[in-house]
C-alpha cells in the first residue's frame, strides 16, 4: 500500500509539507509524490520524509493525450486548477500501473490525516473491497480530496469513463446539473458513482451517515468550519449547500480535540444532542493553513 500525492503543473504549496509531515508520522510505508520535475529540487525535505518523487513529465500515455483532447475543464478558469484536479485521476492510474501499486490512499496537498494509517487500511480492506472510495459532499458532488482504491483496473475504467463524459460536452452536464455554478471533477465522480454504485464506496462524513467504519472523513466542510477558506482566511465558513454545513447551521455538532505533548492528536465531531463523539480521520483545509492544526 502507498500514500500518493499529486500536484500537476504548479509548484508545491506550503500546506503540502504540513500534510506530509503528519502523514509520515502515521505511516512508515511508501509515500509517492507526482509533481513537475522542477519540484524535485526539494532534495533535503523529500529525503527527510522518504518520499518517492516521480516527475509529471515522465508519464507518456494515450490516456493523457485523450484527456487533453476532450477536456472542457480548462475553461473553468483558476489557471488550470479545475482541469488539474480531474487530470490527476489519470496520473494516479498510470502511477499505480507503472510502479505496481495494488492499493493506495490518495490525499490532496491540503488534507491532513490524524489516524494511524494501518488502522484505516484494515478498516478499508474490510469495507471497500474492489472499490474506489470518495466522500459525498453536496448535491451532485463527490469530494475526491481523500480517496482509497485497491483495484487498478477499476481506476483505469473510471479514467476512461471520465474521458467518455468529456465527449458528451459541457452543455450536457450543465443541463443535468443546472444548480452547479461550474462543472468539475466532483460532478464527474458523482456521475460515475450514480451509474456504478457497486464499484464506488462512500466514506462516512457526518454521524448521521451511521459510520460503521468507526470514524469520519472530511470532504472539506469540517476544515472550512475550523479555519475558513482560501479567499476568507481565519473566518469560519459554513454553507448549507454542503451536507455537513447544513448540520452545523442546525446546531447539531461541534468539534473538539484530544492532545498529546501540547499538540493536536485527534479531532472529534461531537453530537450535542446525543453526547456521542466520532473521530475524524482527516481534515481538509481549504484555507491552506494546516500548520495551525497539526
Amino acid at each position: 500500500m502507498s500514500l500518493v500525492y499529486i500536484q500537476l503543473q504548479h509548484g508545491l504549496p506550503n500546506c503540502f509539507w504540513s500534510s506530509l509531515q503528519k502523514a509520515r508520522e502515521l505511516w512508515q510505508g511508501d509515500i509517492y509524490l507526482v509533481a513537475p520535475q522542477r519540484e524535485s529540487g526539494y532534495t533535503i525535505l523529500l529525503k527527510k520524509y522518504r518520499v518517492k518523487f516521480v516527475s509529471e513529465e515522465s508519464f507518456n500515455d494515450n490516456l493523457i493525450d485523450e484527456y487533453e483532447k476532450y477536456t472542457f475543464l480548462h475553461r473553468a478558469g483558476w489557471d488550470g486548477f479545475w482541469d488539474n484536479t480531474c487530470k490527476r485521476f489519470i496520473y494516479l492510474y498510470l502511477l499505480q500501473k507503472k510502479y505496481n501499486i495494488p492499493e493506495m490512499i490518495h490525499l490532496e496537498t491540503d488534507v491532513v490525516p490524524y489516524m494511524d494509517i494501518d488502522t484505516m487500511l484494515n478498516t478499508f480492506r474490510n469495507h471497500y473491497k474492489d472499490k474506489i472510495v470518495f466522500s459525498l459532499h453536496a448535491p451532485y458532488q463527490l469530494s475526491c480530496c481523500f480517496m482509497y482504491c485497491n483495484n487498478v483496473d477499476l481506476l483505469g475504467f473510471f479514467c476512461k469513463e471520465i474521458i467518455r463524459y468529456f465527449k458528451r460536452g459541457e452543455g450536457h452536464f450543465k443541463k443535468i446539473y443546472p444548480t452547479q455554478d461550474i462543472i468539475n471533477e466532483t460532478n464527474l465522480a458523482y456521475t460515475f458513482w450514480h451509474s456504478n454504485k457497486e464499484k464506488v464506496g462512500l466514506f462516512p462524513t457526518i454521524p448521521s451517515d451511521e459510520p460503521k467504519i468507526g470514524f469520519l472523513v472530511d470532504p472539506t466542510a469540517w476544515g472550512m468550519w475550523l479555519d475558513g477558506v482560501c479567499w476568507l482566511l481565519g473566518e469560519q465558513y459554513v454553507t448549507d449547500k454542503h451536507y455537513i454545513g447544513a448540520q452545523i447551521i442546525n446546531g447539531t455538532y461541534d468539534i473538539h480535540f484530544s492532545y498529546e505533548n501540547m499538540k493536536i492528536k485527534q479531532p472529534f465531531v461531537h453530537n450535542k444532542i446525543t453526547g456521542q463523539s466520532y473521530p475524524l480521520a482527516t481534515l481538509h483545509f481549504n484555507s491552506k493553513r494546516p500548520e495551525k492544526w497539526t
